[in-house]
């Protein structure tokens, strides 16, 4: 989770202030929902006002255990109808916490409001607790970096001949996968191997803007 910006920091020093949640998923239909009592726009976008609830985020070992549960009133059902008739998991979803601060200003009271996002994820499952309430569940989205790349570094071309990624639809019937084959055939655009790694094979790699005797 994200800490408070300067202004927002600010805004909650303020003697008199109304702190507020905004839930963004990014469903076909974008629900947006704030637990105002009013309906309020934040970016251009209306979020409705319903009660919500945000639980503690949960932290693991692991970024991927890193999550947020979130009680949504559905007396109406209308979240009912969302998870139902549309897959939601997966989707991505955004959570911004407000302030609205109220400031005395002689006779008058001047209103300021800061918005700040405080958490980015993904739908990772729902469950409906009754007639009147939901959960969902937020996972962060450095939940990705546990993801495995399922292409494997190679300096040859890894694609099908005149397959989809290769593209290739010339006259000739052969190719070795090679980069000088894939430049002979004028279709070097689409190889689809890593040309330069057998020249960096042996290199030593250093951090940093100067070459440095690794520590032992």
């Amino acid at each position: 989770m994200k800490t408070f910006d300067a202004a927002i920091s600010a805004e909650l020093a303020k003697e008199s202030f109304q702190p507020y949640w905004l839930l963004d998923i990014a469903t076909t239909t974008p629900m947006r929902y704030t637990d105002l009592d009013l309906g309020t726009y934040h970016g251009g976008n209306l979020y409705v006002s319903r009660g919500m609830k945000i639980g503690n985020i949960t932290s693991g070992a692991t970024v991927s255990a890193e999550k947020v549960e979130i009680e949504l009133d559905d007396a109406d059902q209308v979240i009912t109808a969302f998870l139902l008739n549309e897959d939601v998991r997966n989707k991505a979803a955004s959570l911004y916490f407000g302030v609205i601060a109220r400031t005395a200003v002689g006779l008058e009271t001047q209103l300021s409001r800061h918005v700040q996002e405080v958490w980015r994820g993904f739908v990772s499952g729902w469950e409906l607790g009754g007639e009147a309430d939901c959960r969902i569940t937020l996972t962060h989205e450095f939940v990705l970096w546990n993801k495995e790349p399922l292409r494997t570094q190679s300096p040859s071309c890894q694609w099908t001949f005149k397959g989809t990624e290769c593209g290739y639809d010339g006259a000739a019937g052969w190719c070795d996968k090679s980069y000088d084959r894939c430049k002979k055939l004028k279709n070097q655009a689409s190889f689809g191997g890593f040309r330069f790694l057998p020249e960096i094979a042996e290199k030593e790699i250093w951090w940093g803007r100067y070459p440095t005797k690794a520590l032992r």
